[in-house]
């Protein structure tokens, strides 16, 4: 006699395994559904799917659990495959804390609505036992192919608390919207190692579609994908939004915030270590980034084919300046580089960035209002900005001496400052009609200085010539008035 099942039904503890609640590859949707909401339903801490595809017609349910755990044997070879109404649910979980799945292919099928639903607390007119919370999702497959569908939709506009979700090594694919992030408090959504990927007609929308949210995580996360449609989108209620290692490649955009301005939307955003393939179309916005929160870009390197764009214009309009609310952008050893492109423009309130073709470096220009900090592909920030806060070589305190000059038809060179000593040396002018800009940096003492403003409107000061003499900074005009201060940052030790 063949041995073709055994029941852990009297072993307190007990994995549950479904085919002992009924189900089976030949069953019905329907049967499948109630085998699996009944091992669920059973009181077991965990309930094991084996592998092979088991069609469901109707919502799996998990809720009201503490410590509860759904495992499959593996992600492409334990399938739940959708059957029921189209534009259903597929797998709910809600009210529950420390809950995991593992190991499944949640197959919409072309046909689900939402692969998986989790609500914030008391979502739905529905009274929750616990805030959802601290749930670990982990080696799973997700996707239905059908526009409008969603693989996981984290939070509704009805429910509260949704917290820390933490995916690991999860393949999203094929849905209108890969990931949707809508609450009303929600904190620390977390994927690590996923592959976000749209090689065929979907996503339709946009591939993770952050609407409303506290803190959203992308770590070590790879985007692949033929079509036009953007990676990440962050709303005007969007949450602060982190990318860490992540690797973006195809013909998307990369990285899109909304226009907020009629929104006030602070939060920041961070990239660190990130590279981008864009072989999308010409003068696309690979990042489009119209908000007000600051964003930092720290030691990423980005490609493109074509003449494409990162796009930092102030809310309100698309790459003319405007509002200033914004917070300022930070670029540190951060590379791009454009094939076929003379030079590309970004605006940036009234400071901005362009890349020159021939040498890749980033010249910038930054106002008291833009904030703009950048670093030239061949010079290190820990030779210019790092040393002034002590964290570069030598390390120290800085010290700053400011004085004020106002001159006037300076036909002999006037010393302004002395580079003894003197780590920084930075310039800031005024044109006399209240405008105040960055006129010269010099890092150390060597070099020939070179006038980084281009302020050409009524009121800018003369053309001027700076010169280094024994060790002196030296200023000449041949007419105008301009008022310098000039701050030398010198080290001292710690």
């Amino acid at each position: 006699m063949a041995l073709t099942k055994v029941s852990y039904s009297m072993i307190q503890g007990a994995v549950a395994n479904i085919l002992d609640f009924g189900a089976s590859t030949s069953a019905s949707g329907a049967v499948n559904a109630a085998a699996i909401q009944a091992a669920i339903d059973s009181g077991a801490n965990c309930v094991f799917i084996p592998n092979g595809s088991f069609n469901v017609s109707s919502t799996i349910t998990i809720a009201n659990k503490n410590g509860f755990m759904l495992q499959g044997a593996a992600e492409s070879s334990t399938n739940l495959t959708w059957t029921g109404t189209a534009g259903g649910t597929l797998m709910t979980l809600r009210g529950s804390m420390f809950c995991a799945i593992h190991n499944l292919w949640l197959n919409g099928n072309n046909s689900a609505g939402v692969c998986l639903y989790m609500p914030g607390y008391n979502a739905d007119s529905v009274s929750d036992t616990f805030v959802n919370t601290q749930h670990d999702i982990a080696r799973c497959r997700i996707g239905s192919a059908v526009a409008g569908s969603i693989g996981v939709q984290l939070g509704t506009t009805t429910g509260s608390q949704l917290d820390n979700i933490s995916f690991y090594k999860c393949f999203f694919e094929n849905s209108g919207k890969h990931v949707t992030v809508t609450n009303q408090v929600s904190l620390n959504f977390t994927f690590n190692d996923c592959v976000f990927q749209g090689f065929n007609v979907t996503p339709t929308t946009v591939g993770v579609d952050i609407i409303s949210g506290g803190l959203v995580n992308f770590n070590n996360c790879q985007y692949l994908s033929t079509a036009s449609i953007a990676h990440v989108r962050r709303s005007i209620q969007g949450a602060t939004v982190n990318f860490i290692n992540c690797e973006m490649e195809g013909s998307s955009p990369w990285f899109v915030a909304t226009d907020d301005s009629a929104s006030a939307n602070y939060y920041p955003c961070t990239m660190v270590g990130c590279t981008i393939g864009f072989t999308g179309t010409a003068s696309t916005n690979y990042i489009d980034w119209r908000q007000r929160g600051p964003i930092s870009m720290m030691g990423c390197q980005f490609n493109s084919t074509n003449a494409a764009f990162v796009n930092f214009a102030a809310p309100g309009s698309l790459g003319t300046g405007g509002l200033a609310f914004d917070s300022g952008t930070t670029y540190v050893n951060t590379i791009p580089t454009y094939s076929g492109a003379s030079s590309r423009i970004s605006a940036h309130q009234d400071g901005y960035f362009i890349v020159n073709a021939t040498t890749q470096n980033v010249v910038g220009k930054g106002s008291n209002l833009s904030g703009v900090l950048l670093t030239e592909r061949s010079q290190s920030i820990d030779d210019t900005i790092g040393r002034i806060i002590g964290i570069g070589a030598g390390g120290g305190t800085a010290v700053t001496t400011q004085c004020a000059q106002t001159t006037t038809a300076i036909t002999t060179a006037k010393t302004i400052a002395s580079l003894e000593n003197a780590s920084l040396i930075l310039v800031r002018g005024s044109d006399g009609a209240g405008n105040d800009f960055l006129d010269l940096l010099i890092s150390g003492n060597t070099g020939s200085p070179t006038v980084i403003s281009s302020k050409t409107a009524t009121g800018s000061p003369a053309a001027r010539t700076y010169t280094i003499s024994s060790f002196n900074l030296q200023l000449a005009m041949a007419s105008g008035t301009y008022t310098t201060n000039v701050m030398s940052f010198q080290m001292s030790p710690r």
